[in-house]
C-alpha cells in the first residue's frame, strides 16, 4: 500500500481550490492528481475543517478499559503481586511474522506449567455419566479406586438390551490392572479390550480434544472445577456423535467408554 500524499501536499490543494478558486480540474492537471481525489480532500476540509490522514486502526474507545475494569484489575493484582511478573508459562504462541516467502519460526517451551491434573471420564449413548480428576499421574491403585468408587455404581448386568452394560478400554497398562477387571465383572458387565495403537475406535479421544481446546487459554484458581466446567459444555448429542464417528452403530448397545487424559 503506497504511503499517503504529506499534508503540505493536501494543504496546497486547497489554498488553489478554496481561496484561489480555481477549477477542480484544473487543480488535478497542476497537481497531477486525480480528481476524485481533489474532490475527497475538498469535502473533508469543508466538513472536519483539516485534511489530515484518517488514524489507521481500531478506534480508542473499542480498546480503552473502563475505570471499574481497571478498579477490578488493581484489586486482583494486590491479592496476587506475581501477576505483575507479565510472564504467563502457559501460554505458547500459536502464530508468528517473518519476511515474505519464508515460513515463520516459533519457540516452544517445554516446561512445568502448573499442576498436572490426569482426567478420566466415563461417556454413553446418555452423554457424560461421570468424570474423576487426579493430581499427577495416575496408577493401577488410583484407577482401581476409580473403577470401584466412580465406575462400577454406573454399570448395569450384560443382557443384551441393558444400557450402561459394556465397558471398552483403551490399552493403556493401567486398564489391565487385574482387581480393576474383576471389579467390572463382578458387576456382571461386558469388558472389551481395544487392540493398541487404535485411537479412532475410542471416542473419548474427541471429547479430550475439545476440552483442551477450551481450556487452552481458560486460567481459574481452581483447575478442576476449570477442567469439570469444561466437560461440561459438551452435550449429550456431541457424546452420541463422537461415538457414531469412533465407528459404533447406533443399534449397538455400547454404552460405556472409559479412557484418562491427562492435562496441565
Amino acid at each position: 500500500m503506497p504511503a499517503p500524499y504529506s499534508q503540505d501536499l493536501r494543504w496546497r490543494v486547497i489554498w488553489l481550490a478554496e481561496i484561489v478558486g480555481l477549477d477542480l480540474q484544473e487543480v488535478s492537471f497542476f497537481f497531477q492528481l486525480s480528481e476524485m481525489t481533489i474532490r475527497r480532500y475538498v469535502k473533508k476540509f469543508r466538513e472536519l475543517g483539516n485534511v489530515s490522514t484518517a488514524i489507521i486502526g481500531r478506534p480508542y474507545n473499542c480498546i480503552a478499559i473502563h475505570p471499574h475494569e481497571e478498579l477490578v484489575i488493581f484489586e486482583i493484582l494486590q491479592q496476587y503481586p506475581e501477576k505483575t511478573l507479565g510472564e504467563d508459562k502457559r501460554i505458547t504462541r500459536t502464530c508468528g511474522y517473518n519476511l515474505k516467502g519464508r515460513p515463520a519460526k516459533i519457540y516452544r517451551r517445554y516446561s512445568n506449567w502448573g499442576p498436572r491434573i490426569t482426567a478420566i471420564p466415563i461417556i454413553s449413548m446418555e452423554g457424560i455419566l461421570d468424570v474423576g480428576f487426579y493430581r499427577g499421574h495416575v496408577n493401577g491403585e488410583t484407577f482401581l479406586t476409580f473403577v470401584n468408587n466412580v465406575l462400577v455404581p454406573c454399570l448395569l448386568p450384560y443382557n443384551g438390551f441393558n444400557p450402561r452394560s459394556i465397558v471398552i478400554l483403551d490399552n493403556a497398562a493401567i486398564h489391565h490392572t487385574q482387581e480393576a477387571i474383576n471389579a467390572i465383572n463382578a458387576t456382571g458387565a461386558m469388558l472389551i479390550f481395544l487392540p493398541a495403537y487404535s485411537p479412532d475406535f475410542m471416542p473419548c479421544e474427541e471429547l479430550f480434544a475439545q476440552v483442551k481446546y477450551d481450556i487452552a487459554w481458560q486460567d481459574c484458581p481452581d483447575p478442576e472445577l476449570m477442567l469439570w466446567e469444561s466437560f461440561l459444555q459438551s452435550t449429550d448429542e456431541q457424546i452420541k456423535n463422537y461415538i457414531y464417528h469412533a465407528g459404533y452403530m447406533q443399534t449397538m448397545y455400547v454404552d460405556n467408554f472409559n479412557c484418562n487424559t491427562t492435562l496441565t
